[in-house]
């Protein structure tokens, strides 16, 4: 069985880590290029494990709920897991949500 991390949109998860970075190492500046090549380097390394997989919201159909859009462009199967990461109400905050995918389309 396969885990599919759904990310939000790449720009929305470099902030993130843009914000994080600054807090947690103070008087560093990062400019977009560090912080895109940071969130692609957490991609890499994420794939590199065997069955995950990373998808980030705008590679997903706007108008499919996510779970199609992971089946009929991914390859997610039933049995397989799902979690999608989304901002928080906070600056900083994300919730998660975890599902597995039925044998129904």
């Amino acid at each position: 069985m396969a885990t599919f991390y759904v990310l939000p949109p790449r720009s929305v998860v470099a902030s993130l880590l843009a914000n994080h970075l600054e807090n947690a190492l103070p008087g560093l500046a990062w400019n977009t290029n560090d912080v895109q090549q940071i969130t692609e380097l957490l991609s890499e390394s994420l794939l590199a494990r065997p069955d995950v997989y990373v998808v980030f919201r705008e590679d997903l159909s706007a108008e499919d709920l996510a779970t199609q859009s992971l089946r009929d462009g991914f390859g997610a199967e039933a049995g397989d897991t799902i979690i999608e990461f989304t901002p928080g109400n906070k600056p900083g905050q994300f919730q998660t949500s975890q599902w597995r995918l039925s044998e129904a389309a």
